[in-house]
């Protein structure tokens, strides 16, 4: 494996090398200077400076071209460097090819470049007192005289000869209309182009309007559905906010507890004349529809965190004669449930007097 070649190669594509046990070799351009007698071009030498960056790029260099692994391109290079350093200590000299010497200077490794890496082009000579400005080239006899921007002047004619009549220019108007042909007169392409621009977008404008803004305009409003409200709701009478319509299972129980709560509520007072008698009322036979469904439902009165909680709650109830349940609707979250069987038309009426009764805050179907 021939490492010099390798160093030599590296070098000139990088402009720098780092080699190890000897030091970094770098690519120097020497400028172009004048020596007082002749102008000397640009040239390039090689240095040598001892130590620099430890990397693996020419080991890697190496290996990709001898197509070995990294490893064995280091220790070849470590050999060669090794063989270098003994030869220079014993007063020889290795050489790169076409570049240089590895040379001892001052007692450390140095390089000398090779004189024919310095070829150069042929020295350019300059007299003191010479111009460089060219001169002017002969006049020929049959030219006029030139100036100095290069424009030549017309020779005069010969004494005694007549000049040929020229013809009358043309007037005014055709020479503009002849300028105008030349120009190319009105873009009838450009016209066109700008009116069908105009047409498409007039033909957007259109079917934008007619399927997209029409239908939007012309689409119904969507009908909002009218919630109840204490306003619209039937008023319920005095009579049934006194005793609702529940039906339990234990029809006695709860019949003994709403008696109980009958009695402690002081009844109003009515006073009857007892001279006036009372008018009946015609009974209305009139057949107003089907019977309402009756339905079974399942009434919510209250709600607890815990099952002590609901079971006191529910012992409360039962002994003021109302049979209720305890259900664990989730962990830690128990309700307290009435059966209930009322018709469809009398659920919100029911729910309402159940409120009132048992939960202000509310109750709600399960």
């Amino acid at each position: 494996m021939d490492v010099a070649k390798y160093i030599g190669l590296f070098l000139l594509k990088n402009g720098q090398c780092y080699v190890h046990g000897l030091g970094t070799m770098q690519l120097v351009r020497k400028p172009a200077s004048y020596d007082g007698q002749a102008l000397q071009p640009s040239s390039y030498e090689i240095l040598m400076a001892p130590g620099g960056n430890v990397d693996e790029a020419l080991s890697n260099f190496i290996a990709n071209n001898e197509q070995i692994s990294i490893s064995k391109a280091s220790n070849a290079l470590k050999e060669f460097s090794t063989q270098t350093r003994t030869t220079i200590q014993q007063g020889g000299e290795v050489a790169l090819n076409h570049l240089g010497t590895f040379i001892q200077q001052d007692g450390r490794i140095g390089f000398a470049t090779n004189p024919h890496m310095l070829y150069k082009p042929t020295p350019i000579p300059a007299h003191k007192g010479s111009s460089l400005q060219h001169q002017e080239r002969p006049q020929f006899a049959d030219q006029g005289a030139r100036t100095s921007t290069g424009f030549v002047l017309p020779k005069a004619p010969p004494p005694g000869h007549s000049a040929p009549a020229m013809a009358a220019p043309p007037p005014m108007e055709e020479r503009y209309q002849d300028e105008e042909e030349e120009k190319g007169g009105i873009s009838w392409l450009r016209i066109l182009l700008f009116v069908f621009i105009l047409g498409l977008m007039a033909v957007g404008v259109y079917f934008g309007y007619k399927y997209y803004l029409v239908p939007k305009l012309n689409k119904p409003a969507p009908r909002q559905m009218e919630l109840p409200t204490e306003s619209n709701m039937p008023i319920p009478e005095v009579d049934d906010f006194d005793e609702p319509a529940v039906h339990s299972e234990d029809t006695s129980t709860t019949q003994t507890g709403m008696e109980q709560q009958e009695m402690n509520t002081p009844a109003p007072t009515q006073t009857t004349p007892a001279t006036e008698p009372v008018p009946a009322q015609p009974v209305e036979t009139t057949a107003t529809g089907p019977a309402p469904k009756t339905v079974k439902l399942k009434v919510v009165i209250n709600t607890y965190d815990s099952r002590a909680r609901a079971e006191k709650r529910k012992r409360q109830l039962n002994a003021y004669g109302t049979s209720v349940q305890v259900l664990e609707e989730d962990t830690n979250y128990f309700f307290i449930i009435m059966p209930v069987q009322t018709t469809t038309t009398d659920t919100a009426r029911i729910l309402d007097s159940l409120s009132r009764t048992y939960n202000p805050e509310g109750v709600f179907k399960y």
